[in-house]
């Protein structure tokens, strides 16, 4: 399996999003699009937040957690799969 360098791909990241601040300030991208590399840059982010963030640790009490999940969110009235 190959790896990636996350601390570049955030600098890339932030690089891009500030050059999209830049051009808008200067006038030089419409709002519509302004607004659609935005929410493209939010999306991105969110991907970089889920597939590059490896820190949680598997522990008993996580395992714990993960298993009585589903049955605790029943119990309340939540359906697991339309909550974030």
């Amino acid at each position: 399996m190959s790896s990636v360098n996350t601390a570049s791909v955030r600098e890339e990241i932030a690089s891009v999003e500030q050059e999209i601040a830049r051009l808008s300030d200067a006038g030089k991208v419409s709002d519509e699009s302004r607004i659609l590399f935005n929410t493209l840059l939010m999306i991105v982010n969110m991907l970089e937040m889920i597939f590059m963030e490896r820190s949680t640790k598997k522990t008993s009490m996580f395992s714990i957690l993960s298993k009585n999940l589903p049955s605790q969110l029943a119990m309340h009235g939540e359906n697991p799969l339309l909550t974030a």
